[in-house]
């Protein structure tokens, strides 16, 4: 895999991707930031609104910027 960094998707994804950090010897960061102040989203009324939501809701940190990076959800 090419990547600069494994970044964890907020905040199911932690235990994966510090295991597929440390199996692969790519740098672990944590580079999205997860704001636990925004509501569910996936049960807003329309789509423009969900999609508003998640733009608020996990934010790229800056140590994210120019890189790339591999994801590892749960």
């Amino acid at each position: 895999m090419d990547a600069d960094v494994v970044v964890p998707v907020p905040d199911s994804g932690f235990p994966a991707a510090t295991g597929f950090a440390e199996e692969s010897g790519i740098p672990f960061k944590i580079g999205l930031i997860r704001n636990h102040y925004v509501g569910r989203t996936f049960i807003e009324p329309s789509q423009a609104i969900r999609d508003f939501g998640v733009e608020a809701e996990i934010e790229p940190g800056e140590q994210l910027a120019g890189r790339e990076a591999s994801g590892a959800g749960g």
